[in-house]
């Protein structure tokens, strides 16, 4: 099966009318899943093969803000890591 850059609503044009979706030189995605425990989130980066390191970079750094919505991006702290460890009963 054939994977392209697309999304759904892009798919379902070309389904209906055989013309191919424009996209840019860079998409990026941001996909969240919960389970009981905490949130995991992904950033998902598709370029051209022609596309610089400092698009590239600047691309993902955008889609980092996005997701963390302004917020400092930092590690967490060796406490909270040793909370979720104790939670989840490791």
């Amino acid at each position: 099966m054939r994977r392209f850059p697309w999304d759904h609503g892009q798919s379902a044009g070309f389904v209906l009318t055989a013309a191919q979706p424009l996209w840019g030189p860079v998409r990026r995605s941001i996909r969240r899943t919960r389970d009981r425990a905490s949130t995991h989130q992904a950033i998902t980066l598709t370029l051209k093969p022609w596309v610089s390191y400092k698009t590239m970079a600047n691309g993902y750094g955008a889609a980092q803000l996005k997701m963390l919505r302004g917020r400092e991006n930092r590690s967490p702290s060796r406490t909270n890591l040793e909370v979720v460890q104790f939670w989840c009963g490791r």
